[in-house]
């Protein structure tokens, strides 16, 4: 989580004339130099805007939220609008320090089953545009089935498959000029290479990018993508 003073991202750290590069409580990252990290180990919000991101929906009727220490859609129980849900969020306080790098997360959760006519997705996005959600590549969670996807115009295509995942799983996509490799638990799971350089790359394509879905469906029930514990991009 990006560590804040009167509710503005720190931006640097030092003890003397030295830069402080991370510091951890308790073994975990919460705030480096060099990458974004976030974890949602916090209170239960509304949304994630208290923790520096910026929403761009399409919902705004159930917005991502933190509950229970994950990030997910916010479709409470009880009774309330149907149908499918879908919001896009960009960390807004910081972006990465360069292009290469890489994007690491913890599952949460599996996600519920696909429904009638769509299944629930949620996209985490290195290289993600600025100004905007329009731009990204990253990993697809869909109902415990892993995948590279990359965004280009704010259209959506998973480049290739990489096989399942599990709650508790970490995953790791290391970024390497047009080169991708993911990882799952330390072990290499599949690459990518971009060789048409499809994904946009430059100062402005920086961003952490997230999406989740969500629904209510006829008899109150709910559906959601899979949670996410915590997120880093560096």
């Amino acid at each position: 989580m990006p560590a804040r003073v009167f509710g503005k991202a720190v931006q640097g750290v030092r003890v003397g004339t030295k830069d402080v590069l991370a510091i951890r409580r308790a073994g975990k990252l919460v705030w480096s130099k060099t990458a974004i990290y976030q974890t949602f180990d916090v209170d239960d919000t509304a949304d994630l805007t208290s923790l520096g991101w910026a929403h761009y929906g399409p919902t705004s009727t159930y917005p991502m939220c933190v509950v229970s220490g994950t990030a997910r859609l916010s479709v409470a129980d009880g009774v309330g609008p149907l149908g499918d849900f879908t919001d896009r969020v960009r960390f807004d306080d910081a972006v990465a320090p360069g292009d290469d790098g890489y994007l690491q997360f913890r599952v949460a959760t599996n996600g519920s089953s696909p429904g009638l006519s769509t299944s629930y997705k949620t996209d985490l996005f290195a290289r993600g545009s600025n100004g905007g959600v329009t731009h990204g590549v990253g990993v697809r969670l869909d109902n415990s089935h892993l995948s590279i996807v990359r965004r280009v115009a704010s259209t959506d295509t998973e480049v290739l498959d990489c096989g399942s995942f599990n709650a508790g799983d970490i995953g790791r996509l290391t970024i390497a000029g047009n080169l991708y490799t993911l990882t799952r638990n330390g072990a290499f799971v599949e690459e990518w290479d971009d060789a048409g350089a499809t994904v946009s790359v430059g100062s402005g394509f920086r961003s952490l990018l997230m999406r989740m879905d969500g629904a209510r469906v006829f008899g109150g029930a709910r559906r959601f993508s899979p949670a996410v514990d915590w997120v880093e991009y560096g």
